[in-house]
């Protein structure tokens, strides 16, 4: 019994470190876009915002697609053997040729992407070494979460999100501000982040560099459908801006825009509780006890606290926006009080995540994001053109509880009896 209660303060211990490091990490990253409008114009906001989307695509084809599989197959990788290089080749081979791809991608329609953002070809050259330090540092965090080291991860996380805030910081201090020194700075943070921390990795669970054929198909047949999913994760976060390019200007884009990359960031900060039990559900699905503590136990607590702090955001922050922009982004409030309502969906959903992941549960989840960025994109084109961006923020809450009523029915109907026996 006192074993017992005291593995369930360790793991509260660093449950509550790791969020701390996730939720501080996550508000600088989030922040450093804020920090930028603060020196643009909307407009200028505008372009940066569809620049960052056309390279989030390119990270997504990268190391978006590999993320889940990594963490689930070097869990059991780890258990049975104690290294993870079989997984960690097959990674790097995903990362090999997911940069090779974006590289003629980026040469063969550098044009286009160009006029659609707004900005010049030699922007563009730095939005892709954006690219590149953005693609580096999701590898090696995704590495630190594959080989269990939760906490050090989150402490990557903050250094990458502490590093580009300075370098920002410093390239206004010496007047040299723009959109080709922003980029810049993602790739010199990943710098900075593989020499502060490189160390952390243990060389010896990552070597000898070896194939696995029955892995490699294994984690091919994942990707597949973890790919159709994060091109829909991807739609839903970015897709509204394709809507909107059509029907407004680039200065609406940047005031939606800031009101989305608030929303986003409390929708990215509950992502740390899939992230980090994703490894302990992976290795215990198949207990029924672990899980129905998990299910019933654990996640009625962090949700009456999320609701909380969810309440506290929906008053506090635009109080916040008002005090340190002042009317410049006084229109992106009621953007971002709306997108609030899919906050709490959200909140609800993220507990079932490392669940399905775990039973790779792949063509339900895929289906279900699917669905979601249908309704998503759906919706804005129908109410964009008669509300504005509001449409847009309207469309995605609706698109957020089209995706809760359909997991909820699924858990019900499918899976609750197999956790409660």
């Amino acid at each position: 019994m006192f074993n017992a209660v005291k593995r369930e303060l360790d793991l509260a211990r660093k449950l509550m470190a790791f969020s701390i490091l996730r939720l501080i990490a996550q508000v600088v990253g989030i922040g450093l876009p804020l920090l930028i409008a603060k020196f643009f114009s909307e407009q200028i906001f505008g372009s940066f915002s569809l620049t960052k989307m056309i390279v989030f695509l390119a990270v997504t084809f990268t190391t978006g697609i590999t993320r889940t599989p990594f963490i689930v197959y070097a869990s059991e990788e780890i258990e049975e053997s104690g290294k993870i290089n079989k997984t960690f080749s097959i990674q790097l081979i995903f990362l090999f040729c997911g940069i090779i791809t974006a590289t003629i991608a980026f040469l063969v329609f550098h044009t286009p992407i160009a006029k659609f953002a707004g900005i010049t070809t030699t922007d563009l050259i730095f939005a892709f070494v954006a690219f590149l330090g953005i693609a580096g540092k999701f590898f090696f965090c995704n590495l630190l979460m594959a080989m269990g080291k939760q906490i050090r991860n989150g402490i990557a996380e903050l250094t990458y999100a502490c590093s580009s805030v300075i370098i920002i910081i410093l390239f206004h201090i010496f007047d040299n501000l723009t959109l080709r020194t922003v980029f810049l700075s993602y790739f010199l943070s990943t710098v900075l982040l593989f020499l502060t921390q490189g160390w952390i990795l243990d060389i010896r669970l990552l070597l000898p560099f070896q194939i696995d054929l029955s892995l490699l198909k294994k984690t091919i047949d994942f990707a597949k459908w973890i790919f159709l999913a994060a091109i829909a994760t991807y739609l839903i976060n970015w897709g509204d801006n394709i809507v909107l390019k059509i029907f407004v200007s680039l200065k609406e884009i940047g005031i939606y825009n800031f009101g989305y990359q608030v929303f986003k960031s409390l929708v990215f900060s509950i992502g740390i509780i899939p992230q980090y039990f994703l490894p302990f559900i992976a290795a215990n699905i198949s207990n029924s006890a672990k899980i129905r503590n998990y299910l019933y136990s654990k996640r009625p607590k962090i949700l009456a606290l999320g609701c909380l702090v969810w309440l506290i955001a929906f008053f506090g922050i635009p109080f916040a926006i008002k005090l340190v922009y002042g009317s410049k982004f006084s229109e992106s409030i009621p953007i971002f009080q709306i997108l609030s309502i899919a906050i709490l969906f959200s909140l609800y959903l993220t507990f079932y995540a490392p669940v399905y992941n775990a039973l790779k549960k792949y063509r339900f989840t895929t289906f279900v994001a699917i669905a979601q960025i249908t309704f998503n994109l759906l919706f804005a084109f129908i109410l964009v053109p008669y509300y504005g961006i509001k449409g847009a923020a309207i469309a995605t809450v609706i698109a957020f509880g089209v995706k809760l009523i359909v997991f909820e029915f699924h858990y019900r109907r499918y899976l609750k009896k197999r956790f409660s026996k």
